[in-house]
């Protein structure tokens, strides 16, 4: 059998055409060039919440919790707080388990933490690698004490990388039925207690609001604050709140890229 290679670079020129048209990437690693499915975010997996695997330029692929209950298809979640399930709340009454702590230093915040189970932190360079990446939308969704759920909806949601110290670049338009406290952090730079970059002169934000935030000086809310047994405190600065320190039971953000799915 001859060998023919205008037949193989036509072979070739195909595969690549085909590639690129399902989302494939191409990679320049030390000795070779790499193809890759690319999957960057969950609306691949619209009929499938819970962990999947996504990726982001730069960085490898990494497992993230898709919801497609709260706000639709396709969403990833990139925080949760919750007082916990039964079980869970028996453990924690017990001291076989521990409620996940948010007041974390600047590597704890960049990286991630937590566990999809109960609550986590997604990691700000994850959210910065997503949003940069992709034009996406910010849901929240907020439960007080009393049960009542209320929700914020940011429809260009853009986190800068950490030589910006994480900013929170952009919101977009605000729609919901939660007030649109989110909007007095924009182009704030994220700041925890070993990394001051709030505005308030007389001392630290996430010191004083007990988490690490888009602080100003300092919060007009403060979801990654201190969660009490039994529910955040009233009237106390460094518990989770939303709108002018009312305390929240449970909260959920979200994000997806802005697409045609509603």
């Amino acid at each position: 059998m001859n060998f023919n290679w205008a037949e193989y670079l036509i072979l070739i020129l195909c595969i690549a055409t085909t590639a690129k048209g399902y989302g494939i990437l191409e990679n320049e690693t030390s000795d070779k060039k790499v193809l890759e499915k690319s999957i960057t975010g969950c609306l691949p997996f619209v009929n499938a919440s819970g962990v999947h695997k996504i990726d982001a330029p730069g960085i490898k692929s990494f497992d993230v919790l898709c919801d497609n209950e709260v706000a639709g298809p396709g969403w990833t979640v990139i925080q949760r707080r919750s007082l916990g399930t039964r079980d869970q709340l028996y453990d924690i009454w017990d001291k076989k388990k521990t409620r996940e702590d948010f007041y974390r230093n600047w590597s704890a915040y960049r990286e991630g933490f937590g566990s999809f189970d109960f609550e986590f932190f997604l990691g700000l360079e994850k959210i910065h690698r997503l949003t940069a990446n992709q034009h996406h939308e910010l849901y929240i969704q907020l439960e007080d004490l009393r049960k009542y759920v209320t929700y914020a909806h940011y429809d260009h949601f853009v986190i800068s990388g950490e030589d910006e110290q994480y900013k929170l670049s952009s919101l977009g338009n605000f729609s919901g039925t939660a007030r649109n406290d989110l909007f007095w952090h924009l182009n704030m730079k994220f700041t925890t207690f070993d990394r001051d970059n709030d505005l308030w002169r007389n001392g630290n934000c996430a010191k004083r609001n007990h988490g690490g935030w888009w602080y100003h000086m300092c919060a007009s809310c403060n979801l990654n604050g201190k969660y009490n047994m039994g529910g955040a405190v009233y009237n106390d600065s460094r518990s989770i709140y939303w709108d002018d320190l009312d305390p929240l039971s449970s909260v959920m953000m979200l994000i997806r890229p802005k697409m045609s799915v509603k």
